[in-house]
């Protein structure tokens, strides 16, 4: 159907990650626990505290390798991750869809790279992007909005790209020893408005 896209905003191509401890990849993708959380993904607490303004602190102990407390919590965290460009902590928290082939944690770190605009794509990942020109929206991220989580396992959220579109996405998570909740890799819908 035109003006949707499966799976687009939380997995560009699907697939399973092996994670480490949330820790561990706090480390990995530069976070401390200094009042400027920096490095690979240069996030600062101010950033956390626009970009969720009520929520900011439990975003914030995501990264200092706690475990999210909710869909929601882990959902904000991955926006954060993509606003900052960081696709090693966008690999770790998502697995395969119920229909994807299962990946290494360096495959999907790789295919969000070229997501992000951070590499360029082989043949493979422009073979793979053919179609769907509204996921390099996503390297320019303006705002992230919840619109429902009254389901325990499924968020519905909007985020909001500066190129003016907006994906409109209902997100299924399950739980993670690791960092409690992780994507799934599957969706209800995902439609680009």
């Amino acid at each position: 159907r035109q003006g949707e896209t499966s799976l687009a905003f939380l997995t560009p191509y699907a697939g399973p990650v092996r994670t480490t401890s949330g820790a561990a990849i706090a480390r990995q993708a530069g976070f401390s626990d200094t009042a400027q959380v920096e490095g690979l993904s240069k996030i600062t607490r101010e950033q956390l505290q626009a970009d969720h303004p009520t929520k900011w602190e439990a975003v914030e102990q995501v990264f200092r390798g706690k475990k999210a407390d909710s869909p929601e919590t882990i959902m904000r965290a991955r926006f954060s991750a993509l606003k900052a460009k960081d696709p090693t902590f966008l690999a770790a928290t998502e697995t395969a869809g119920s229909n994807e082939e299962e990946k290494s944690t360096a495959k999907q770190r790789k295919e969000w790279s070229v997501t992000l605009g951070l590499i360029e794509p082989d043949f493979w990942d422009s073979f793979g992007m053919m179609g769907n020109d509204d996921i390099t929206s996503l390297r320019e991220v303006d705002s992230f909005e919840v619109i429902d989580t009254k389901l325990e396992d499924i968020v519905e959220f909007k985020i909001r790209c500066k190129n003016g579109k907006t994906l409109h996405e209902k997100s299924i998570f399950k739980p993670d020893r690791k960092f409690g909740f992780v994507y799934s890799g599957d969706s209800v819908f995902a439609n680009w408005e």
